[in-house]
């Protein structure tokens, strides 16, 4: 089985959390909308940057079109200008709706938004890479 790397937003900031998981489990992070739909995922790992408490549409999109059989886990994280991780319950909301299990514990990092924020800290990027390594062993049996 497969993990991946998904993430919706358009600044740099989502694509720094999601390109500190990928290097972890040692492979590519994939901006959504990915050009074909994910096959037989042990774990995804989808990201989307917070658009005030709501994630990105084109993360909704994405899970819109999954299943069971596509992905059989997610794990869900975040950018967001306020560190608020609400946009990520709409997301877990679409999860579990399409049977999909989710990973209760969720990764919430410093984001820039319309209006202010921050590039992820290093103790951001520090806390995607535990965050990852706390699950991955589980997913693609490596210690």
């Amino acid at each position: 089985m497969r993990v991946k790397v998904y993430y919706a937003g358009d600044k740099p900031c989502i694509q720094e959390v999601a390109i500190a998981i990928s290097e972890e489990i040692k492979s590519s992070s994939i901006p959504l909308p990915p050009s074909y739909p994910p096959e037989n995922l042990a774990l995804a790992f989808i990201g989307t940057q917070a658009k005030g408490k709501k994630p990105d549409q084109r993360a909704l999109e994405f899970i819109r079109m999954l299943d069971k059989k596509r992905v059989e886990s997610a794990a869900l994280f975040c950018t967001s200008s306020a560190k608020d991780g609400a946009c990520l319950d709409v997301l877990r909301a679409a999860l579990t709706e399409r049977g999909i299990k989710v990973i209760d514990e969720t990764l919430i990092c410093n984001g820039k938004g319309m209006f202010g924020g921050k590039m992820p800290t290093p103790e951001d990027i520090a806390a995607a890479k535990d965050f990852t390594n706390k699950y991955i062993a589980d997913f693609t049996g490596q210690p």
